[in-house]
């Protein structure tokens, strides 16, 4: 039955209610979600925390997929460190796994936790999430400045011109499909009444406009408890048609937004709210 949500997008750490009403407005039901900021630097105000919705996560051994860690996963250590036993996998085609070591102890330091290398994160794969399963070369910014790659078409940076195909041979990206990952890691999908992941985090440098409506185009559901997204729209001319494309693929599949992050609309959190079928 279809339900319009009243809703309260807070840009500070909150509850957050969701009042849902089924089509004839007779039934309600209430749905909170605890906002939370996890992970980011403590000495730079937090810097690099993502906003999270805590009450929506499993207490024991939740898991948890995170897509475009780059060199931050202090993220991933809060929450292994505040849920017992996180089956979690940390995902990103643009640094390898000794890299990855390294960029954990600096984020331990930074985050004040002790760990001995790759303590506090189950898995690393140097992968990509896209719309499509292989080999894709990385584009890059014409700004020196800005260090960050990306697969998506039609990105540009901040001066508007559009990102270029980086000529370093080494700088190709393996990706796949969330459904392809699914598989590859042997994640449960498609059991009734059963959620694959507790949180997806997608950081993914715009190219959460081609993945996410593609899913939504093959008609799969991603049954995860909660999605974290940080939307790069300013990057691309009619950004903000593409975020809707993506607010109206999620809505279909019974999430709501319960947050965004004001004025910037970067990090959104969305809840599932629906039956899974």
């Amino acid at each position: 039955m279809r339900r319009s949500p009243v809703r309260v997008v807070l840009p500070l750490m909150a509850i957050v209610a969701l009042l849902l009403l089924t089509a004839n407005n007779q039934d309600t039901r209430v749905v909170e979600c605890e906002i939370e900021r996890i992970g980011g630097d403590p000495t730079n105000g937090r810097y690099g925390a993502w906003p999270t919705c805590v009450n929506f996560i499993t207490k024991s051994k939740p898991r948890i997929w995170s897509f475009g860690v780059g060199c931050d996963t202090t993220f991933e250590l809060d929450l292994k460190d505040r849920f017992h036993g996180a089956k979690m996998i940390s995902f990103d085609p643009t640094i390898d796994r000794e890299r990855f070591d390294s960029c954990m102890q600096r984020s331990s330091r930074v985050f004040g936790k002790i760990t001995g290398g790759t303590v506090g994160v189950s898995f690393f794969a140097q992968v990509g999430l896209a719309n499509h399963s292989g080999l894709v070369n990385f584009k890059k910014s014409n700004d020196p400045r800005i260090g960050s790659k990306s697969i998506a078409s039609g990105i540009r940076d901040t001066s508007g011109k559009e990102y270029k195909l980086d000529e370093d041979a080494m700088n190709f990206a393996t990706v796949d499909t969330l459904m392809g990952l699914y598989a590859r890691y042997g994640i449960p999908h498609g059991i009734h009444d059963r959620y694959a992941l507790d949180v997806l985090k997608i950081d993914i440098e715009g190219a959460e406009f081609d993945v996410i409506p593609s899913w939504c185009k093959a008609d799969f559901h991603p049954r995860a408890k909660q999605i974290l997204i940080e939307f790069h729209d300013r990057l691309f001319i009619g950004g903000a048609r593409k975020r809707n494309v993506v607010y109206s693929c999620l809505r279909e599949m019974s999430y709501e937004l319960v947050y965004e992050n004001i004025p910037s609309r970067e990090e959104v959190v969305f809840i599932h709210v629906g039956r899974l079928l």
